[in-house]
């Protein structure tokens, strides 16, 4: 089995008036659980306010914005557990490469539209939540 990380609500990094929130509170990860980001604009204005919130929140984070470069990140070490948090746009792309990866124990759909998602949900058991 390979390693776990501590549950997670990370759910509670949402956009809220074009402002990201983060309640830190409940955050607790095992040290070496990486949190992944891929977002073709993960550096935009506004992302960059949420990646500030995620680097405070937890130990180990890592954002790309290209989906190839986060697919080879991923698979380069199976042993690393990861949750991956992926935009609406990029979520089609890449989770039906990595769901079937052991050490990915979640995936967050970062999306303004859960609607438009929702079927990922039911095909991948490992898309776990919605941030809005």
């Amino acid at each position: 089995m390979h390693g776990t990380c501590v549950y997670t609500d990370i759910s509670k990094v949402r956009r809220n008036d074009n402002m990201a929130t983060v309640n830190s509170s409940n955050y607790n990860t095992k040290k070496g659980c990486k949190i992944l980001w891929l977002d073709s604009e993960v550096n935009s204005e506004e992302n960059l306010v949420t990646q500030q919130k995620l680097f405070h929140a937890f130990d180990n984070v890592e954002v790309f914005e290209e989906k190839n470069v986060c697919q080879q990140f991923i698979e380069s070490d199976q042993e690393q557990p990861m949750l991956l948090i992926v935009s609406g746009r990029l979520s089609r792309q890449i989770i039906p490469a990595i769901d079937r990866l052991e050490h990915v124990l979640g995936i967050y759909i970062y999306c303004m539209n859960k609607s438009n998602h929702e079927e990922l949900a039911k095909q991948y058991v490992k898309v776990t939540r919605f941030l809005l």
